[in-house]
Parts: structure tokens; sequence; C-alpha cells
């Protein structure tokens, strides 16, 4: 695979604007990962499993660039490797980590009987259990990143690459929003929560050119309350894209939504990945 250059002063400078505004599963039983040959411990390896109630998940890396990207995959209980299931990849927003947000709708997707992949972009947090460092962080980064991750992910012998779902939540709906500009005819359902569409607007880039090539209906969470991208941005981009875009207001919700929020709107979330063929 191509290296990827890490750092781009423009870009990384935009993070930091970008940060002004966005700073603010049951128990588990081990099993041992088959190897680890890299620095990693075994929790963080290739393969690591836990196995919860219902469900079960597994440590599978990725390799963006010269960095390795830490990720799990969740699998719906009964889990069959010979088998292919529709899967959703989950984007997380800026100096957070794919185990910060995602639990209610990890949940709720392996209850439905689909996988779901959650990964921290590299350096995307000081938390990142990924490679790389947060001050070489930047929006070109995070979608080499999504990507690596995409290309891999569709690859899986287990996955069904025509069922595939993307989710993004605030820089990381911007990340999701750039990458299914380019792989559109790949992308079989869209869902972006409070997307930082003020980044490209401080470029002077209308957000709808980012999806005009996606013709496909897609799905848009945005808490009331959020106090980082405001909630008027939303009803503009409804306004744009009119009956594409299926536009879910939950009621109290801050910019980054907790599992009380997410129970208001998985009822949506769930129809709207029914309407689109990801559920079976």
């Amino acid at each position: 695979m191509t290296s990827v250059t890490r750092r781009s002063p423009a870009l990384f400078l935009a993070v930091l604007v970008l940060a002004a505004a966005l700073a603010g599963c049951g128990g588990t039983k081990e099993t041992s990962a088959p190897g680890n040959k890299r620095k990693y411990p075994a929790s963080m390896s290739e393969g690591y499993e836990e196995e919860y109630k219902d469900f079960s998940s597994m440590v599978h890396r990725v390799q963006s660039g010269e960095l390795s990207i830490y990720g799990r995959i969740f699998r719906p209980a009964g889990f069959d490797s010979s088998k292919k299931y529709p899967i959703l990849i989950m984007s997380h927003g800026y100096q957070t980590t794919g185990a910060d947000q995602f639990n209610s709708i990890v949940k709720d997707m392996v209850a439905n009987g689909i996988l779901c992949y959650t990964f921290d972009f590299c350096g995307g947090s000081p938390n990142t259990r990924s490679e790389g460092r947060f001050e070489d962080m930047t929006v070109e980064t995070e979608v080499a990143d999504l990507k690596a991750v995409f290309n891999d992910i569709r690859q899986l012998p287990y996955v069904d690459s025509t069922k595939i779902a993307l989710f993004g939540q605030s820089m990381g709906g911007l990340v999701t929003t750039v990458v299914v500009g380019e792989y559109y005819e790949s992308v079989s359902a869209l869902i972006l929560q409070a997307p930082a569409f003020t980044r490209a607007l401080q470029d002077g880039t209308d957000p709808k050119t980012l999806l005009d090539k996606y013709e496909k209906p897609f799905l848009v969470l945005w808490g009331s309350e959020d106090e980082s991208v405001p909630v008027d941005l939303g009803h503009s981009l409804k306004e744009q894209f009119g009956d594409r875009m299926n536009f879910v207001l939950v009621e109290g919700g801050p910019h980054s939504l907790q599992p009380s929020d997410y129970e208001k709107c998985m009822g949506d979330v769930n129809a709207y990945l029914t309407e689109m063929g990801i559920f079976r």
C-alpha cells in the first residue's frame, strides 16, 4: 500500500480551528489472541477476542500507510465465518476514540444480525490505541485512514461487500462524507451525526458538493442542544438535499449523543437501514 504523508500544515491548522468548536457493553470473558507479531499488548493484537452476553468482538488491525489502526469487529450471537454479513463502519469525532461513543449503536446492530467495526483514527486523540501522534493528525490523514479501513473490511471473507454502511460523527462525519464522495458506488447506506461541515464552510466549500455523487437517501442525526456544530446547519442541509436527506432532530441531545439520546433515535436508524437493505 502506498505510504501516506501524515502531516499537512494547512489541514492541521484547520483541525485546530475545529477543535475550538468541538472540545467539549456488560462484563466480558477474555480469550487469548492467536498471535502478537508486533509490540502491542495481547488485548490490542490482531485476533484478540472478547465474549459478551449476546455478541462477541475481535480485534482487527488495518494498515494505513506506515501506521497501524486499532479496531474491533463486533459480531452477532451465532456468528458463522462461512457466511457473509452486512457491516456498519463507524468513524468517531475529534479527540475521542471508537470506544467512547458507539456502544448503544453497536449493541443494536448486532441484535439485528449485522457486523459493526469501530476503530481509532491514527493520532485521532491523545488516547488513541492506533499508531500515530495527535499533533500529526489532520482531516487528510483521517480520510486516508477511513479509505484504508473501507478497502480492508470489504475484502474480509465474511463481509457482504454489497451491504456496507458508513456512520460518521462530527469530524468523523466530515471525513466520512469526503470518502463517500469517492466511494459512492460502494456505500450502501450513510448515517451522519452532526457532521462538522463548519470546517468545509470555512474553506468556502459547499457541503452539498461532497455528496453530489451519492444519489441514495441518507440519514442525519442532530442533537437539538448541540453546543459545537449549530443545529441550524442541519436545517439548512435539509433544505439543500430535500427528500434525499432524512433529518432526525434528537430533542435535548448534545453534540455527542449519549445512550439515552440514541434510544430516542434508534427506531429511525433501524428504519433507514431496513429501507436501504442493510438489515436482513
